[in-house]
């Protein structure tokens, strides 16, 4: 076990600590200790290697399901019971780790830099129309 400590979350009885790691510049995962069986599993997020923003990262326990998410939604999700991590099922088209880094999605930027281009344009084109003064 190596990395920092990103988030916790804990069962509603408690039996269940459940923490997520950064994997110290590895692969991120998910530590699952159960504090009555005094066992523990280490859950590997492949998903998630190579993702510069895990400290947004946060555990949600809903029900069997530990979330893994961030602001713009669920990135993966692990079965408590049986410790398989799946993507969402509401999955946007994307890896995850995959907004720009400051709460914007790409489709977002597109969106933006549209508007940006567009205006842009406009302006020019009344610039050329205005007729200059003392003609």
């Amino acid at each position: 076990m190596r990395g920092n400590p990103l988030s916790r979350a804990v069962s509603p009885d408690g039996r269940w600590a459940y923490t997520l790691y950064d994997g110290a510049g590895g692969t991120p995962f998910v530590h699952a200790l159960d504090t009555s069986g005094r066992t523990a599993r280490c859950i590997d997020l492949d998903a998630l290697a190579g993702n510069a923003y895990l400290a947004r990262l946060r555990l949600h326990l809903d029900g069997n399901a530990l979330t893994i998410r961030d602001r713009n939604g669920t990135e993966l999700v692990v079965n408590t019971k049986t410790f398989l991590v799946r993507a969402p099922a509401t999955a946007a088209a994307g890896p995850a780790g995959h907004d720009s880094g400051n709460g914007w999605s790409l489709t977002g930027w597109a969106v933006l830099g549209t508007f940006v281009v567009s205006g842009s344009l406009l302006l020019a084109r009344r610039r050329r129309r205005r007729p200059a003064f003392g003609r």
